[in-house]
């Protein structure tokens, strides 16, 4: 995580527009979010 964090710290400075930077990408998935993933695996499987 510290890795992605410094990412977007050098990529925000570099920015020309900073208050429209895009800090969403590159982050590893949130428990839920895999959570989510596997209900919708589960799902099609039983099609």
């Amino acid at each position: 995580m510290f890795e992605n964090a410094y990412m977007h710290k050098i990529l925000l400075e570099q920015a020309e527009k900073p208050l429209e930077y895009d800090w969403s990408i590159g982050w590893a998935k949130t428990f839920e979010e895999y959570q989510n993933e596997q209900q919708a695996k589960a799902a099609k499987t039983e099609e």
